[in-house]
């Protein structure tokens, strides 16, 4: 159960405040708590609408201006409205005039991540450091660990895990410095999922467990339902299915109740998925056709390349093959256009995948060196096993014995390099079938 207890007895301070008689500036400073608690409590409409207030009331020079500006730009990126960009763009001379550089910072940061959410991470990686040294010349270590914990999160999806991890640990650091619970468990988080990313399953549970553990603790609403979305994605990829959807359907309370349509489209991406593999398809496509739009219309590119290869893969399931086709090309153009060299892989094997099921085995075979180099190059050791397990299938309907075996043995190997999962169950599975097979005869 949610507890709000703790931000229920600040508005009841907020509310007697703005009753009294009291000057516009500190009328203005306790409408900015507002915001805040609105925030923490899922009440986006209320801050907004408060925002919208302040907008008109407060003067470019105002102190209040940049941290009013600062949590528009985080509003809008919880809730996936566009135009995070133009603000900062707009507000970044007016502040550094104002050597405000911590409300530069801020921003910028918001910034940064919202180039991440539009797939060029480039360009995101170039603001936050920029950010980062707005941070330190403000000498504000909460706003530099929060910095640092975004660097890690785009390092990651550039493929560069080990300066990733570099960044996440220094979040930790100066989180704990200044005893910030909420950066630190973002920071753990994020290591959490790097792991997960990497097959250590066991790992990513404790770190992500832990980092629930503290969120609960110290009512962080917001980073309970992040930590209760990836349980949910460990638990898919060891085939726990019923303990996955737990944890999804916890987090879509979570984000029904703080009002976040992107987590919430998340989540049930992940109730989908989990319905995909166990073949129950009824009402699928509509509820991932839903999803689809959500990512679109908040223009998060990367997911919506996700629902594509779910959509690809319910029509994979019901044996429509071109559909299938259409959906995982989709799938790919927007990896690319995300810049996410794990979801490019993840695409071209779905893609393999499909002309396998057609008949054109040596088409997929192509397709599947592809995909095999790029996560060779990328370091994808979990991707590269999927890759060689759909070879071996492949090789299997070309009734290439010997290729089989090798692919199969192949992904047996790169097994080893994680945790038990379903993948890993599944290839031990079908080595042992093969050692029976041959004892019987």
């Amino acid at each position: 159960m949610i507890n709000t207890s703790r931000f229920d007895k600040a508005q009841e301070f907020i509310t007697a405040s703005l009753e009294l008689e009291i000057d516009m500036n500190d009328s203005q400073q306790i409408k900015i708590l507002q915001i805040e608690v609105f925030k923490s409590t899922g009440n986006i409409k209320g801050a907004l609408g408060m925002i919208e207030v302040l907008e008109k009331e407060l003067q470019s020079t105002s102190r209040l201006y940049g941290k009013m500006l600062q949590l528009k730009c985080t509003l809008y990126n919880m809730v996936g409205k566009p135009g995070v960009i133009e603000i900062a763009s707009k507000s970044e001379d007016i502040l550094l005039k104002a050597k405000d550089f911590l409300s530069v910072a801020e921003i910028m940061t918001q910034s940064g991540m919202s180039y991440f959410f539009k797939g060029d991470i480039p360009s995101g990686i170039d603001v936050l450091e920029k950010a980062a040294d707005l941070a330190k010349m403000s000498g504000n270590k909460t706003v530099l660990a929060k910095i640092m914990a975004n660097l890690g999160i785009l390092y990651h999806e550039f493929g560069e895990r080990n300066k990733s991890n570099s960044y996440f640990k220094k979040a930790m650091k100066l989180s704990k410095l200044v005893s910030n619970a909420a950066i630190y468990v973002n920071a753990e988080g994020n290591i959490g999922v790097s792991h997960l990313q990497g097959g250590l399953f066991i790992e990513a549970a404790r770190l992500l467990e832990e980092g629930l553990e503290i969120s609960c603790k110290a009512n962080l609403i917001y980073q309970e339902c992040i930590f209760l979305t990836n349980l949910g994605e460990v638990n898919y990829e060891q085939g726990n299915n019923d303990a996955a959807n737990k944890y999804y359907n916890k987090s879509i309370k979570y984000s029904n109740k703080m009002k976040l349509p992107i987590e919430g489209a998340i989540n049930s991406l992940g109730l989908a998925k989990v319905a995909l593999r166990l073949n129950k398809n009824d009402g699928i496509l509509l509820s991932l056709l839903d999803i689809a739009k959500v990512f679109e219309e908040s223009e998060e590119i990367s997911y919506l390349a996700s629902a594509y290869y779910y959509i690809a893969n319910y029509y994979i399931n019901i044996k429509d093959y071109d559909s299938s086709e259409s959906n995982i090309k989709k799938s790919i153009s927007f990896s690319k256009k995300a810049n996410s060299d794990v979801d490019i892989v993840k695409a071209i094997r779905k893609h393999a995948e499909i002309l396998g099921k057609t008949g054109k085995t040596n088409d997929a075979i192509v397709l599947l060196k592809k995909a095999e180099d790029l996560a060779k190059n990328n370091t994808f050791s979990y991707e590269l096993a999927k890759i060689y397990y759909l070879s071996s299938q492949i090789y299997k309907i070309d009734n290439n014995t010997t290729s089989y075996f090798e692919y199969l043995e192949k992904s047996n190997l790169e097994s080893e390099k994680f945790d038990k999962c379903y993948l890993s169950i599944l290839v031990s599975k079908e080595i042992e079938e093969i050692a029976s097979d041959k004892s019987e005869n």
